[in-house]
């Protein structure tokens, strides 16, 4: 029975790994819905599952013309009830040009 379990639970690490699921998800989509068209996140539990830490990648338009300090803080005023639970976060960001098409 324990064999039979083992693809089963293979198949959910993966799929749990390969798509954000709540908080992660959750703080994904209102980044990408704030900052609008173009936007690109993600966003990885690194305290071991409990929560507690997250490194928070931000790539958009909306960043055109911002300091790396005011790019930040941008994310931390979308992110701010979450931000109210964590121990830590690590932000990168980057100001992608508009897409002209």
């Amino acid at each position: 029975a324990a064999s039979q379990r083992a693809p089963a639970a293979g198949w959910l690490r993966a799929l749990s790994e390969a798509a954000p699921s709540g908080p992660e998800a959750s703080m994904t989509s209102k980044l990408e819905q704030s900052f609008g068209s173009g936007t690109k996140a993600q966003v990885e539990d690194v305290s071991g599952g409990c929560g507690s830490a997250y490194n928070v990648s931000v790539e958009s338009p909306f960043f055109g013309g911002m300091n790396k300090v005011a790019q930040a803080r941008a994310v931390y005023k979308v992110l701010d009830e979450e931000i109210a639970g964590m121990h830590s976060i690590n932000v990168k960001t980057k100001a992608l040009k508009p897409d002209n098409n």
